[in-house]
């Protein structure tokens, strides 16, 4: 199932496993406009699923610089304070092998 279609068929007053599902933000998208909290949450939750798969695959911050990511802008990206553009979430997730919408989850 796409996340489109996980965001249709929940509520929003649905209990979401974060591990699991999408976070809130992200199936709130589909309803009106995000706060900034939620805002924050889901660049939270993108940066925490890209610290999550990078460490799953074995790999160092430093590890990153042979996909083309620098250190420092590496580190802030898994920090939350790099807010990544589409085009770097689609590198990002080839780099270390996973679907993009496992960065949402």
């Amino acid at each position: 199932m796409t996340m489109l279609g996980q965001c249709s068929t929940l509520s929003y007053s649905a209990k979401i496993n974060l591990k699991t599902r999408p976070c809130k933000a992200v199936l709130n998208m589909t309803k009106r406009p995000l706060t900034d909290e939620e805002t924050n949450e889901v660049i939270r939750r993108i940066a925490s699923n890209i610290k999550e798969k990078r460490l799953t695959r074995g790999l160092k911050q430093t590890d990153m610089a042979r996909y083309g990511f620098g250190y420092r802008w590496y580190q802030r990206l898994e920090s939350g304070r790099h807010v990544p553009t589409l085009p770097t979430m689609i590198k990002l997730a080839r780099s270390l092998e996973i679907d993009i919408v496992e960065l949402f989850k």
